[in-house]
């Protein structure tokens, strides 16, 4: 039987007994309830870091946090379902959490994040909780990491609650996927010099015509496992290294 990892269906003593056998990595999704598109989930943000843990976690042998909903929000919070945490507040409350691992006994900490909202107080956090409790951290922004891989796969970029966001959240349950309420009203274009609030599109693409949804369930299931690898390659990697400093 497949060992559970999820830390929020095991018991106090079955999580200290994994970390006691050297379990001493844990993966936290983060992400944040924001707009995407009339056709995504609002937590398409959280969805997809947690889908990626569970790929991840067998590689790295580690335990799956329950994840963070709320983020950073700030451009698109005019949009209905739309939830702001404070900055500093995030900060806070993610790095309580990191802490509390330490305190128990991880070592290793992986941040599956989907949300660019909250890039910088990310890396803060790393470098504070690492300094306070000598947690090792990666902060993983998964579309940032394998923009290479995406534009690769589908031949031009990919936007916000566009071709890449929207293939993965088919490829994880098609059910939450209104095509039907897709319009290209909706899209809007980001523009170097230009800053909006709140942005007058929530499918926002980063070229011009570039990474519209295309709804090809074939196409969707290729690319969520072709992140799932590369992402488990890239994490992997790094915890690897990690274990010889």
């Amino acid at each position: 039987m497949q060992m559970e990892r999820h830390t929020e269906r095991l018991t106090y003593i079955e999580v200290k007994e994994l970390i006691q056998k050297g379990k001493d990595t844990v993966i936290l999704p983060i992400g944040t309830m924001e707009a995407h598109g009339p056709h995504l989930p609002l937590s398409t943000d959280v969805l997809i870091p947690v889908s990626l843990a569970e790929r991840v976690a067998d590689a790295v042998d580690g335990l799956i946090a329950p994840p963070i909903y709320y983020g950073v929000t700030r451009t698109l919070l005019a949009y209905s379902g739309s939830l702001m945490i404070p900055s500093e507040v995030f900060k806070e409350y993610v790095k309580a959490i990191l802490i509390s691992f330490a305190r128990h006994g991880f070592k290793k900490a992986i941040v599956i994040n989907g949300h660019g909202g909250h890039l910088n107080e990310l890396k803060e956090i790393a470098i504070e909780v690492w300094t306070k409790s000598q947690l090792k951290t990666v902060m993983f922004h998964w579309w940032i990491a394998l923009d290479e891989f995406t534009k690769d796969f589908f031949k031009e970029r990919s936007g916000h609650a566009a071709i890449d966001e929207t293939a993965m959240i088919m490829a994880i349950d098609d059910s939450l996927v209104k095509k039907e309420l897709y319009s290209e009203e909706a899209l809007a274009t980001n523009m170097q010099g230009v800053d909006i609030y709140p942005f007058h599109g929530s499918v926002i693409l980063y070229n011009r015509g570039e990474g519209l949804p295309t709804f090809d369930m074939a196409k969707a299931t290729e690319y969520f496992e072709g992140v799932a690898r590369k992402a488990t390659e890239i994490i992997k990697e790094i915890v690897t290294k990690w274990d010889k400093i």
